[in-house]
């Protein structure tokens, strides 16, 4: 397996509660994830983020503290993957989806407990609406999965 890495960023509107994810994949097959995508060549965590969150959202961001680590196997890519999600801020731009890989089908606001039904790969004690909330850091190992 070649070793991977990518960026997300959890950006949570405080004063709606709501947290900014993107649909990946086709209308017919897809996936829910918080903006963010592989690092590439000799860019940083930052660059890469701050990239990524832009293709995806429209969005110009300041990248904050890390949120959780996590580590996936995934087998049809033959990736492990090391996943690093920051807490991240809108400093401008507007909603709007320009990603050049075509990946991304939509970008939307939800609510945390709606982002937590979207995205249920992530583990229990990790969710957005649960006890840890947005705040704590985190490291998960998902072990091999289907992808």
């Amino acid at each position: 397996m070649q070793r991977v890495t990518y960026v997300n960023a959890l950006i949570l509107d405080e004063r709606t509660r709501r947290v900014l994810l993107v649909k990946n994949g086709t209308p017919d097959s897809f996936y829910w994830s918080f903006p963010g995508g592989r690092v590439e060549g000799s860019e940083t965590l930052e660059q890469s983020l701050i990239r990524e969150v832009l293709e995806e959202t429209g969005y110009r961001i300041k990248v904050g503290k890390i949120y959780c680590v996590r580590e996936v196997l995934f087998r049809r890519r033959r990736e492990h993957a090391l996943i690093f999600t920051f807490h991240a801020e809108i400093e401008g731009g507007e909603l709007s989806v320009s990603d050049p890989d075509r990946e991304i089908v939509e970008a939307r606001w939800m609510d945390l407990r709606e982002a937590d039904e979207a995205m249920p790969y992530i583990p229990g004690y990790m969710r957005l609406s649960g006890e840890s909330g947005t705040s704590a850091a985190h490291y998960h190992f998902h072990g091999e999965v289907e992808v």
